[in-house]
């Protein structure tokens, strides 16, 4: 699903997702610092940009969890 105020940039062929999180007005460092605090791990790609990979032992559930708190984040952020 969408999540306001970040973009996926990359073409997700593989396990890699790169999103761009320009719009919510903060850096990449801040939004994977926050991440990290919620138990998703997370690299910097750039000023704004957010490199997620996935593994073969990850479940679909956990995914949702990342998801959620992408989406709690970003909420976060844009209320501030």
């Amino acid at each position: 699903g969408n999540i306001s105020g970040i973009q996926v940039v990359n073409k997700v062929d593989t396990n890699i997702v790169v999103l761009d999180i320009e719009n919510l007005k903060q850096t990449s460092e801040q939004f994977v610092e926050v991440l990290k605090k919620e138990g998703v791990m997370a690299n910097t790609f750039g000023p704004t940009y957010v490199r997620f990979v996935t593994h073969y032992d990850v479940t679909r559930k956990e995914i949702d969890k990342t998801i959620y708190i992408k989406k709690k984040i970003a909420g976060a952020f844009h209320s501030s």
